[in-house]
């Protein structure tokens, strides 16, 4: 089988949409196979932001949703996993800025699903990093999608953002039990602060 490499990847996707039967089947396999190795996540970073294939692009950010909360996350560096954060905001500005600019309704809505998976990303990775690591993550997401940026409106990323951070936190159950009580701790403070209630 080939090696994990971004054209590789690619590859697979293109066999698995043109072809039908045992090889499709072959190249499913592959494909989940790549997204669970640790050669995912630097592949996956690398096409969401240079391959304008929406279903590519939503398949890594799939991929990079379901390995937060495994050893695969713990494995990375803290470097690394500061990095994959800073890629997954850029990310939200990237899909935000697509959306607005989508010429019809069924790209606007393929948009969103990579955008609310991308936020979906960011809150992993937050509730993760509550409070030690990320000790503003609230504040922070205010002031980086709480208004219109370069023409680029991200306060439905915000609002996404948010709405995933107030979902109860038990339904995350691979969220080991101390952070999940840090982070619902947190949560519930910053938020009061920040909507008064």
């Amino acid at each position: 089988m080939a090696e994990y490499t971004s054209e590789n990847v690619l590859r697979s996707f293109e066999r698995l949409h043109t072809s039908t039967g045992v090889e499709a089947a072959k190249q499913d396999q592959w494909l989940r196979r790549w997204a669970t190795s640790p050669h995912m996540w630097p592949i996956a970073l690398d096409l969401i932001k240079r391959s304008g294939n929406r279903t590519v692009q939503f398949y890594c950010i799939q991929a990079i949703q379901t390995r937060i909360f495994s050893p695969s996350w713990d494995a990375l560096s803290t470097e690394a996993q500061t990095a994959v954060l800073k890629d997954l905001l850029a990310f939200v500005t990237m899909f935000s800025r697509r959306m607005q600019e989508a010429p019809d309704s069924n790209i606007r809505r393929n948009l969103k699903l990579i955008l609310k998976s991308s936020c979906e990303c960011v809150t992993r990775v937050a509730l993760l990093s509550i409070p030690k690591k990320w000790p503003n993550v609230v504040g922070d997401l205010f002031s980086q999608f709480g208004q219109i940026r370069d023409g680029v409106d991200t306060r439905l990323a915000l609002l996404l953002l948010l709405k995933s951070l107030a979902t109860p936190l038990d339904t995350y159950t691979t969220l080991p039990i101390e952070q999940r009580q840090a982070a619902e701790a947190y949560l519930k403070r910053a938020l009061r602060d920040v909507f008064h209630i």
